[in-house]
């Protein structure tokens, strides 16, 4: 993926397979590449990773039953969120 010089990104880390170690890895990986000397150079900045994002889609696209709501999601998701302290 190209950014421009100069770039801002927002990026989304979806939890809607509900697996917290793929989205661990993912948000590890993306503060690695975001950290590299080429993304330094090209002054892209990562201004905010949206763990858990979009999840009122979730039960639109068959990752959560259809009667499910984000009232359901918020209790789950400040746990889930422990794979956060990165250490940066």
């Amino acid at each position: 993926m190209g950014f421009k010089t100069g770039s801002h990104v927002v990026w989304g880390v979806n939890l809607g397979a509900n697996n917290i170690t793929a989205a661990s890895l993912q948000t590890r990986s993306i503060i690695k590449a975001f950290s590299s000397p080429a993304m330094k150079a090209a002054e892209v900045t990562l201004d905010c990773l949206e763990i858990g994002n979009e999840a009122d889609l979730y039960k639109n696209n068959g990752q959560r039953p259809t009667n499910w709501t984000v009232n359901e999601y918020v209790p789950k998701l400040v746990p889930a969120l422990g794979f956060c302290n990165l250490g940066i």
